[in-house]
């Protein structure tokens, strides 16, 4: 096993800094009317499907679990227990480059059943994103990041760390308005 040098290496409190500064600048960006618009789709929907790729999509199913505690019913595209997706149910999906070909094909597959299409990405302009009637942009990696935003993180992950807080908060909204307990949410969470 190669041996580094301990004094080249950064220590965790830097690198803590440095995801703080991330999240901050990537956060910073989002429109506050995009987080309406999502926060209202999934309040006028029957159903809530979600779906990602690889680490977008672990923060989608973080997501549906967070929706089914607050009473609504969200499910995880790909589940045995997934139902069909129809005219009044929303699918969002979460996709820095909003271009993966199963996600479009989801996508495509749930926009011909009438249903409504919502995606979180760094691309708007991707061809998810064309087929989509709401987008929240969020700051990807470096080669989609606005010029100037350098990481030390590898890969999505600004993207990614960003969704899920993001999403935290549009949990704590719509609790808000459903005025949802937390008792409510804890009758809902799983005991198995």
């Amino acid at each position: 096993m190669p041996k580094y040098p301990e004094s080249s290496a950064m220590k965790v409190r830097e690198v803590f800094a440095e995801i703080e500064k991330d999240l901050g600048r990537a956060l910073k960006e989002v429109s506050e009317a995009q987080i309406e618009d999502m926060v209202s789709k999934i309040l006028g929907s029957r159903q809530i499907f979600l779906f990602g790729e690889g680490r977008s999509g672990l923060i989608a199913r973080a997501f549906a679990m967070r929706l089914m505690q607050l009473g609504l019913k969200a499910y995880f595209v790909g589940e045995t227990i997934t139902p069909s997706i129809g005219t009044q149910d929303l699918l969002i999906i979460c996709s820095g480059s909003g271009q993966s070909p199963v996600s479009y094909q989801i996508a495509r597959t749930a926009r011909k059943a009438g249903a409504g299409l919502f995606l979180i990405t760094s691309s708007p302009q991707s061809p998810i994103g064309r087929l989509s009637q709401g987008y929240i942009k969020l700051t990807g990696p470096r080669k989609r990041a606005p010029a100037g935003l350098k990481t030390i993180q590898p890969l999505g992950s600004v993207f990614e760390q960003a969704m899920l807080i993001l999403l935290d908060a549009v949990v704590v909204l719509l609790k808000e308005r459903r005025k949802i307990r937390e008792e409510d949410m804890l009758a809902r969470h799983a005991n198995l």
